[in-house]
Order: structure tokens, then C-alpha cells, then sequence
């Protein structure tokens, strides 16, 4: 049947159901326009919001993509306009350094309009890869500090099998403009880069998770929260963690803590893809001009004991070599802290952090 043929049936059926309505046949004409107009326009408006999600998200504040990095970005742009003539020093690292490193505390010790600026930019999870990404994204971002300083610790550097870095990455906080890192450092980076794209296409359906996380977090499984990575942090870029710890308490996280680490330590290696990650940051410190120290964290006594010897001679070798091979200074603060300012034998309680944190001031001052 052609379509001209159709049109005197499509009629007929009209008829007959405007007359089982009992209504006239225009009424059910004008009534079919209008639900198709709505449709037309509801579809239109769908493809319109998306389209001005997907730029606010390319191009506008980066918390609503990485509500972490985000946070953390604003608060350094917002001091270093504030303080434009003080020198920048921002460290980089895990979550050891964000709970570990407390600005606020150093700049009520040594603040003044002539003392560097201190800002922590660290991640949760971190490790090169992530602090290489941390690194490009403040410089894309135009904050380029006079010094970085840059977490070393050794179970960081192991990137195979469970313990892979790309792991621990949430693709939904990656941009178009990560894909250098993408591209060098992911197994399978035209895998995450089509992520990246697909979610880009349906942003308000991809991001609802990372919208919902920030703005109405009770509509979510706690499972699906990220909020404690970065609710909590200071306008100083610092995490806080834990006020305190009693014995029983630190003696109870220690099989955690092993099931991890043991089996981590066991087979332990330096991975050739952190080891280039983390060569690839004090590269780019040095081509921009960015003085940069590697520094070390404060371990609980107790953690020791679940490292192989040969653990730690890979370990310290590792270390020899890059100092050798690229001249960078390095701030050893493993003994900055007692075992009772280490709950799970590797992150600082708030005053333990404090405490840290003025003993690397002198440091950063050159007392």
C-alpha cells in the first residue's frame, strides 16, 4: 500500500476511534498535535541540557567532574591570588601526605608575606601516575609552584597484577585532556579514551553518580559515595584524618593492614611503568622551571616487620638510583612521628599531622 493510499485508512481509523470516544474527529487530531509537539520538544530539550552538561563539564569548574582535584584546585588559585608575591611550594602524593601535611598548621608557625606558601594537591590512591596527572592538570590549570614536593613510598611503586595503579583511577574523573597520561601509562588506553567519549555523548545519564555524590549524596548506596576523599577538605587542600587512636584500636587494624602489605612485600618489585611515571614528574618539574624534592612519610614501627629484607634492599637500591641518576633532594621523614600518631601504621592523626607538618616547615624555610 502506498502512502497516499494509507492516508483515506489512517482517516477511517480515526473516525472510528474519535466515534468510540464520542468525541469529534478535530478534537483527536488537535489532541495527537499537541502530544507530538511535546515529544518533539521534550526530546529537544533533553539533547539541549546534555549538550550544556557536556560543555559546563569540558569547560567549567573541574569539581563537578573530580570534586577531589577540584576542591584542592580552587583553594590554591584562590590563596595564590591572595599572596601573589609569596613563593608556592605544593606537595604531591597519596593519601598519606593529604591527611599528613597540614598547611595550616605551618602557616601558624612560620607564616608571613615573606615564607613560601604551602598547599597540598595530593590524592587519594595516589601514586606517580596519578601525582604525574595531578602534576599536568595544575600547570594546564596555569598554577605552576616554584617547588614540588613529591611522595616517595615504595609499596607506590609496585604497578603489576592488583596492585596496578590504573586500578584505583575512576575513568569518570579523567578528561580529553589527560590523554597524554592515558596514552603512556593505561594497558588499554583506546579502551579508556572510548569511555571517556561515550560518556561524553549521554553526560547527564554517565555523571549522575558524580552529581548526585556532591549535591544529593542520601539518593546514593553508601557503596557509590566518594565524599569522604574529599568532603572534609580544608580550604589548605589538607584531609583530615583521624583525631585519635587507642591501643586496642591500632592492635585491631593490624591483620587488615597485613592481608594487604604481606603479600605486597612478599614479591616485591619496583615496576618499570611507575618507575618511568615517577622519572616523568621530576622531568616536568625540571622543564618548567620547578625546583622538586621527593619526600617520605612517617611508618609505625610495627609496619616494618611486614617487609621482606629483600623488600627493602629493592627498595632502598631503587631510591640510590634515581637520587644518582637525577640529582633530585630528597626529605626523609620516616621518623617524624611516634607509632601512637599512626592508627593504621601509615596515616598521621590531625595532631600528629600538625606536629609533621611544622618539623617540614623548617625544612621548606632551609632551617
Amino acid at each position: 500500500m502506498t502512502t497516499l493510499e494509507a492516508i483515506p485508512t489512517v482517516r477511517s481509523a480515526v473516525v472510528v476511534h474519535a466515534a468510540a470516544l464520542h468525541l469529534p474527529v478535530t478534537v483527536l487530531t488537535s489532541r495527537a498535535r499537541r502530544c507530538r509537539r511535546v515529544l518533539v520538544w521534550a526530546v529537544a530539550a533533553i539533547l539541549l541540557v546534555n549538550c550544556g552538561f557536556a560543555m559546563v563539564l569540558e569547560h567549567g569548574p573541574p569539581r563537578l567532574r573530580d570534586p577531589e582535584y577540584g576542591k584542592r584546585i580552587s583553594c590554591i588559585q584562590s590563596r595564590v591570588a591572595t599572596s601573589p608575591s609569596r613563593q608556592l611550594v605544593v606537595v604531591i602524593g597519596s593519601s598519606r601526605t593529604a591527611m599528613g601535611i597540614r598547611p595550616d598548621a605551618y602557616e601558624a608557625e612560620f607564616g608571613s608575606p615573606h615564607a613560601p606558601l604551602l598547599m597540598n594537591a595530593s590524592r587519594v590512591g595516589a601514586g606517580p601516575i596519578l601525582q604525574l596527572l595531578t602534576l599536568r592538570r595544575l600547570l594546564a590549570d596555569g598554577v605552576k609552584p616554584d617547588r614540588v614536593l613529591l611522595e616517595y613510598w615504595p609499596p607506590l611503586l609496585r604497578g603489576d597484577g592488583i596492585y596496578r595503579e590504573e586500578l584505583r583511577i575512576d575513568t569518570t574523573r579523567l578528561t580529553m585532556m589527560d590523554e597524554p597520561v592515558i596514552r603512556g601509562y593505561f594497558a588499554d588506553p583506546e579502551l579508556t579514551l572510548g569511555r571517556i567519549q561515550q560518556a561524553r555523548v549521554v553526560p547527564l545519564y554517565s555523571y549522575r553518580r558524580r552529581v548526585l555524590d556532591q549535591w544529593l549524596p542520601d539518593w546514593l548506596p553508601h557503596s557509590e559515595q566518594t565524599r569522604a576523599a574529599w568532603k572534609s577538605i580544608d580550604e589548605w587542600g589538607w584531609l583530615p584524618g583521624r583525631e585519635s587512636a587507642t591501643q586496642r584500636e591500632r592492635d585491631g587494624v593490624r591483620p587488615a593492614v597485613a592481608s594487604f602489605y604481606v603479600p605486597l612485600y612478599a614479591t616485591y618489585e619496583v615496576t618499570p611503568i611507575a618507575d618511568r611515571a615517577l622519572r616523568d614528574c621530576l622531568d616536568v618539574c625540571k622543564s618548567h622551571g620547578i625546583a622538586v624534592s621527593l619526600m617520605t612519610m612517617p611508618e609505625a614501627s610495627w609496619f616494618d616487620t611486614m617487609k621482606t629484607a629483600q623488600a627493602v634492599q629493592i627498595a632502598d637500591a631503587h631510591l640510590a638510583k634515581l637520587i644518582a641518576d637525577t640529582g633530585v633532594n630528597m626529605i626523609d621523614g620516616r621518623t617524624w612521628a611516634t607509632d601512637d600518631d599512626l592508627p593504621d601504621g601509615f596515616h598521621l592523626t590531625r595532631n600528629g599531622a600538625a606536629s609533621f607538618t611544622r618539623k617540614l616547615g623548617k625544612v621548606v624555610l632551609g632551617n
